[in-house]
Parts: structure tokens; sequence; C-alpha cells
């Protein structure tokens, strides 16, 4: 019975190897096959990738003078920047002296006119107003003693007020 059963897996055996083996036989026979139809597919492709590189370095090779260019151009244009930042900030300091020299030239003109106004009151406007009120109080009085005297001649009372309510002076 072991010599049965050492034949039966011995056939089993062989026939897996021989199966696996037509296996194996038939999928070389496919991936030669898909390998013969790819390879052109390959080969057309490999033939496009290098059409396309060659394509893209001849772009490459005309794009390089022009971002030279681009990079010459870049650092003209940062230097003109910096240049006329250079100028603004001069030209904001200037303006900021010139700003200060005004206000404080301004300051004294102002504090200077104050000083004058005050002046011109206390020498001119005061003292020509005392006068004025002066003059003003002894035009009342003259009217009021000249207007006793020509009323007391007359028979009628003299007046208490010698000016009148527009403050007018009355003789």
């Amino acid at each position: 019975m072991t010599d049965t059963l050492l034949a039966v897996f011995t056939g089993v055996l062989a026939f897996a190897v021989v199966m696996q083996s037509v296996f194996l036989f038939l999928m070389f026979r496919g991936i030669r096959r898909v390998s013969s139809d790819v390879l052109p597919q390959i080969q057309k492709l490999t033939e496009k990738t290098e059409e396309a590189l060659t394509a893209i370095n001849d772009i490459a090779e005309n794009i390089r003078p022009v971002t030279r260019k681009l990079a010459d151009s870049t650092a003209i244009v940062h230097n003109r920047v910096v240049e006329i930042d250079g100028f603004l900030e001069e030209i904001m300091e200037k303006s900021r002296r010139e700003i200060i020299v005004i206000e404080s030239t301004l300051h004294d003109v102002t504090r200077r006119l104050r000083d004058a106004v005050y002046m011109l009151i206390d020498g001119v406007v005061l003292p020509v107003s005392r006068i004025n009120a002066l003059a003003r109080g002894i035009s009342a009085a003259a009217g009021v003693l000249f207007r006793r005297r020509g009323k007391e001649k007359s028979g009628k009372p003299a007046s208490t007020s010698a000016v009148s309510d527009n403050n007018t002076i009355h003789f």
C-alpha cells in the first residue's frame, strides 16, 4: 500500500510539475507575444520622448539668453528703485527740515504780531480810548454847565443829563 501511495503521490507530483511547466511555457510565450507587441510601442514612445526632449532642450537653449537678459533687467530695475528710494528719502528729509523752518518762522511771526497788537493796544488804543472818554466827560460836563445857564435865563429847569440815549452830546 505504501508503494501504491508512493506511486500515486509521485504521479500527482509529476503531473503538477508538468502542468506547472506547461503554464510557465504558456506564460513565457504570452510574455514574448506581449513584449513583441509592446516593444514597437515602447520604441515609438522612446522616439517621441527623445523628440520632445530635443524640443525642450532647444526651447531651453533659446530661453537661456532671455533669462540672462531678464536677470540683467531685474538688476537694473532694482538699482533704479534703490536710487529712487534714496532720492525720495533725501527729498523727504529736506522737506521735513523746511517745514520745521517754516513752522518756526510762523511761530515767530505770530508771536511778534501778538506782541505788536498788545503794544498797539497798550500804546495807542487805550490812551486814545482814555482821551476820548476824558473828552466826552469834559464835553458832557460843559454841556451840562452851559445848558443850565441857558435854561436859567429862559426860565426852564435844567436837565440833569447832557447825553441822550444814542450817546451824542447836546449843547
